[in-house]
């Protein structure tokens, strides 16, 4: 299910998404178990509630989707956005990344823009 969820994040206006992954592995459960882990930027707890606490590199605007691409029905979702003034906006260019899946039919391979 977490496979065919997927998050996607736009910076300042871009058409093309900055982040395009599935939820499970933006959160590191690629492998379709769930358990709880917790890291500095990442955590998976318990009510699988996900929490990321990267900051967001934009200058003055962001969009942040999830989509159901999958048959399932999604039963629940709940993502507040905590916006914070504390750290200026990051501008350096982004960084391009190809990742390939090992079922090409499960999640077509695209370049995944970080």
């Amino acid at each position: 299910m977490r496979s065919r969820i997927v998050l996607r994040m736009y910076w300042d206006g871009k058409t093309n998404p900055s982040v395009e992954t599935p939820i499970g592995d933006f959160f590191g459960l690629g492998t379709g178990v769930y358990y709880r882990w917790e890291s500095l930027m990442l955590s998976a707890g318990g009510d699988k509630a996900l929490n990321s606490y990267f900051p967001m590199p934009y200058g003055k605007h962001a969009r942040v989707t999830i989509t159901n691409e999958g048959k399932m029905a999604l039963r629940s979702l709940y993502w507040p956005l905590t916006p914070s003034s504390s750290s200026p906006p990051i501008t350096s260019p982004s960084i391009t990344v190809s990742r390939p899946s090992p079922d090409p039919h499960q999640f077509p391979p695209r370049p995944m823009y970080i």
